[in-house]
């Protein structure tokens, strides 16, 4: 097939000048400028030309009316354009009028160009952009844009009013289209993503509808997902996975004294940072559904949320949600596992900080600085304390005040509430301290009965075994006043009722074992006769009147002071003899 003729189309007139190719004649295939006159000389007498009708022949025939290729005047939809029909294939080598390494196709598109493919409508036509190594196929692309240059996009009202655009890719419709600034290093795919006022966008990936829509500024961060970022203004080296991750950051206002700001931060999962009240959000890793969602979110003042690690499905969820309206710091905390810091500090705490909790619900509804809680429930109660540490299922579960304890051991100190100071080591040690300070409690089942006690095991330790067989008290006579001569000697010893006995204790321990030693009752009775409470404090301990205690150390300073007494008397008799 030779080159396709074109004919005019409406009542040509001898003597008009038109370009064809030749096909038939010496030499062939030569453009030039012909008669109308010449034109119908070329053409079979027979044959007709339609006004809007193309011809083609081959060069060794001649031309012939065809419906392979028409040129619809007026059209021929609702479109009153001309039309073009072409039926069957076309191999087309085309360029740029003004770039011959460049191609565009549509309507309204920038003209200066160079090294580009443009194919569309409205691409860069009010800009001075001069684009430059460029792949734009849409509408409305970088319409007002200043420069282009390496750019791939394709959709539509994409960086519509943007600046300058360097190293970009966009694809979708309404990415970036009220960005009023430049975009460096960009790939932004999806829905009406980056479409607020930004001013920077840098070095960043956006993957996904409605995401990062809210930032004025931001630079060197990955965000993947729908509908995350939206309310953050300033967005800086953070990575963000998920869908409404950080959605509605610095929910209720924050007093709007600064901008918003997301800072160095990891957050993967759904909800991630929803709703959070804080206008600094800074140096956090946050995985996991609802991670740190709702935090503070009711608080009107300024406040911090940084350097935490917040690890697991719905850890740190509402925390400090009911702290209204001033809300607290929420910095450098560790809480890992399901519900972990769940609803923590809501009861107008200064500040939420260096706490530790690891374990399903560890923390949760926890209050305060410096707490560690390590192991399922543990420190899971509205805890108003400082420093305290729990590890094990269930241990310090009730606090809800108290500083400086530490439970380890499953249910260690699992019902203490407001006491201080208190050591629990062992399943179950000090679990039913209830307000008992600074007790001591080692070994399972471990039991203070008062203040200031320690406890080594349960009811059915039989032996303490420890290289050395002396435990020593302070004795210093800086520490002492009013010292006297011990009253109870040899007497009182003799009013004592040393017995033996069978075990049968009431919790079933002990069964078949015997004993020996004093009935705590009797020696009470003798320690009233004698009026020496005072005197020997811990020889009967009462502290819990289910289980009275003897404590014979007690009774060491006694025999001792028997033994002078029968002493001098051995004398006596010596002296007499």
């Amino acid at each position: 097939m030779s080159k396709i003729e074109l004919y005019p189309v409406v009542n040509p007139v001898g003597g008009d000048k038109i370009i064809i190719t030749q096909v038939n004649g010496t030499p062939p295939d030569v453009t030039k400028n012909i008669t109308v006159q010449s034109i119908i000389d070329l053409v079979p007498t027979d044959v007709k030309i339609l006004p809007t009708k193309l011809l083609y022949g081959d060069a060794a025939g001649i031309g012939v009316d065809t419906d392979k290729l028409s040129y619809i005047q007026g059209g021929l939809g609702s479109v009153n354009e001309d039309t073009v029909v072409i039926d069957g294939t076309m191999s087309l080598t085309a360029s740029s009028i003004n770039d011959k390494d460049s191609l565009n196709i549509g309507s309204n598109i920038e003209q200066i160009h160079s090294n580009s493919i443009m194919y569309g409508q409205d691409i860069n036509f009010t800009g001075i952009a001069n684009p430059q190594n460029v792949t734009l196929v849409g509408k409305n692309i970088a319409d007002i844009a200043t420069g282009v240059t390496s750019m791939e996009a394709l959709g539509q009202g994409l960086a519509s009013n943007a600046g300058s655009i360097l190293n970009t890719v966009m694809i979708g419709r309404n990415t970036g289209n009220n960005a009023t600034g430049n975009f460096d290093g960009i790939i932004a795919i999806g829905h009406a993503s980056l479409s607020n006022d930004l001013s920077i966008c840098e070095d960043t990936i956006v993957l996904g509808d409605f995401t990062a829509s809210g930032p004025k500024e931001i630079q060197d961060t990955i965000v993947i997902g729908r509908s995350c970022l939206q309310q953050a203004e300033e967005v800086l080296q953070s990575v963000v996975i998920g869908r409404d991750v950080f959605k509605d950051l610095n929910y209720s206002g924050g007093g709007g004294l600064i901008e918003t700001r997301l800072n160095e931060t990891v957050a993967i999962g759904y909800g991630v940072g929803a709703q959070i009240g804080d206008e600094l959000v800074s140096e956090n890793v946050f995985i996991g559904t609802f991670a740190m969602a709702n935090s503070n979110q009711s608080t009107n003042v300024q406040n911090a949320n940084q350097r935490n690690t917040v690890l697991g499905s719905r850890a740190a969820l509402n925390l400090g949600l009911g702290n209204s309206p001033n809300g607290q710091p929420i910095n450098d905390n560790v809480l890992i596992g399901y519900r972990a810091g769940w609803a923590g500090a809501n009861n107008n705490v200064v500040a939420y900080e260096h706490n530790i909790y690891i374990g399903s619900d560890a923390g949760a509804e926890a209050e305060g600085v410096g707490n560690v809680g390590i192991g399922q429930n543990s420190n899971a109660a509205s805890n108003l304390g400082f420093y305290n540490t729990a590890v094990g299922v269930n241990s310090l579960q009730s606090q809800t005040g108290g500083d400086f304890n530490v439970a380890i051991g499953n249910d260690a100190l699992q019902q203490m509430t407001t006491a201080t100071n208190n050591t629990a080591v062992g399943k179950a040690a000090g679990s039913t301290n209830v307000n008992f300070s600074n007790t001591t409690s080692v070994g399972h089942n471990s039991q203070p009965q008062a203040n200031d006690e320690i406890v080594l095991g349960d009811n059915a330790v039989t032996t303490l075994r420890c290289n050395t067989p002396v435990i020593s008290g302070l004795s210093d006579v800086r520490d002492k006043d009013n010292i006297e001569e011990l009253s109870c000697g040899l007497d009182f010893i003799m009013d004592l009722e040393p017995v033996s006995w069978d075990w049968e204790r009431r919790d079933g321990t002990m069964k078949g074992k015997k004993g020996s030693g004093f009935v705590a009752q009797e020696i009470d009775e003798t320690v009233q006769e004698w009026e020496a409470e005072d005197i020997l404090p811990s020889l009967v301990n009462k502290n819990n009147p289910d289980a009275w205690e003897v404590g014979n150390a007690a009774l060491i300073p006694v025999l001792v002071k028997a033994i002078q007494e029968l002493k001098a008397e051995l004398d006596e008799c010596k002296a007499g003899k």
